[in-house]
């Protein structure tokens, strides 16, 4: 159906963001109403200091949802240069990239049993590539 319409692919991409903006947003503002009504009935809250903290949740939310689009770009782009196993071998990376980042910055510490799933995990990716 997407490849009968009249507009670009510029179009369709930009109809996609603006529909996970509208969704994101909708659901943003109900978040807003449901957090003040129960802040109403526990105190008194400053509305200013909520909306201000809502405004920076949209603006970030917007600039993760652009951040997403453009990766699913590179998935796709991935996808249609090599084997889609291969490809999403090589994504079991992220993987260690999240334990990684727990270790140092969380400090989270890390079973025997852990350390050999990754090791599995990157000898399954050596051998694949």
């Amino acid at each position: 159906l997407l490849l009968t319409l009249p507009g670009s692919d510029f179009d369709v991409v930009l109809g996609k963001y603006l529909g996970a903006v509208a969704i994101f947003t909708t659901s943003l503002f109900f978040s807003l109403i449901a957090n003040y009504i129960v802040l109403s009935d526990l105190g008194n809250p400053d509305f200013g200091l909520l909306l201000s903290t809502y405004i920076g949740y949209f603006f970030v939310g917007l600039s993760m949802l652009a951040i997403g689009m453009v990766a699913s770009v590179g998935w796709f782009t991935a996808m249609t240069l090599k084997n889609a196993a291969v490809v999403r071998a090589v994504g079991q990376v992220e993987l260690l990239f999240t334990v990684a980042s727990s270790i140092w910055l969380l400090g989270e510490r890390v079973t025997r049993r852990e350390v050999i799933g990754m090791t599995l995990v990157v000898a399954g990716i050596w051998l694949l590539i």
